[in-house]
């Protein structure tokens, strides 16, 4: 892989089960699991550092201390969120699937109980960086192989499946530099809201013109 080669230190994999059924079956990928156990011995191999991320939904709720092993076991990190929106097709059928308080604090407790967390622990973690880093050292690449700015900015800036490459991609997509270019104006102002947010904003449209 040429991640490495071009500088890239490290990644966040989604990863919804232990159990690749339920990975696969949350993913809507079939076989997503067994290319994410590929893409984690990858990365393993090239010493690039991995974060598992992983969003909690009644279809994984019971999978969380098989998650938590599993990371213990492969020396990962793991980021959990509770945390769902729409998705950027207008579907809102995953939001039928948030899990409610008690099972929520039910789940703690059993992973407080095999020691993978403390009982006082919140599992939602938030990116907490003190700004937006979409397109400036950050990206999301989609199973389908499209490159965002954002996994939260749903602007296509390429696709590498189609043969081009991720530097390519990276330095020269109009998009990308067109985010970059809105992530200039938001610093100027302090700003450090999300760039999807700000776009709606009538900076966007200033910027634009």
């Amino acid at each position: 892989m040429k991640l490495r080669e071009i500088g890239i230190e490290g990644i966040f994999v989604s990863f919804y089960g232990a159990n690749k059924s339920v990975h696969d079956k949350i993913a809507g990928v079939p076989e997503s699991g067994d290319k994410v156990e590929r893409t984690l011995e990858s990365c393993r191999l090239l010493g690039l550092k991995v974060v598992l991320n992983c969003v909690i939904l009644s279809d994984n709720l019971n999978e969380m201390v098989n998650i938590y092993k599993y990371a213990n076991e492969k020396g990962l990190k793991i980021r959990t969120d509770c945390d769902i929106v729409p998705r950027w097709d207008g579907s809102d059928e995953f939001l039928e699937k948030i899990i409610n308080n008690e099972s929520y604090k039910k789940m703690l407790g059993q992973l407080a109980w095999f020691g993978h967390v403390k009982t006082d622990d919140s599992l939602h973690h938030s990116h907490n960086l003190g700004g937006c880093y979409a397109a400036l050292n950050s990206c999301y690449i989609s199973p389908q192989g499209e490159l965002w700015p954002c996994i939260d900015v749903p602007w296509k800036c390429g696709e590498l499946q189609s043969g081009l490459k991720f530097a390519q991609i990276w330095q020269d997509s109009p998009i990308l530099n067109k985010a970059r270019r809105l992530q200039k104006l938001m610093a100027m102002e302090n700003n450090k809201l999300c760039i999807y947010s700000r776009h709606k904003k009538h900076h966007y449209e200033q910027e634009e013109e």
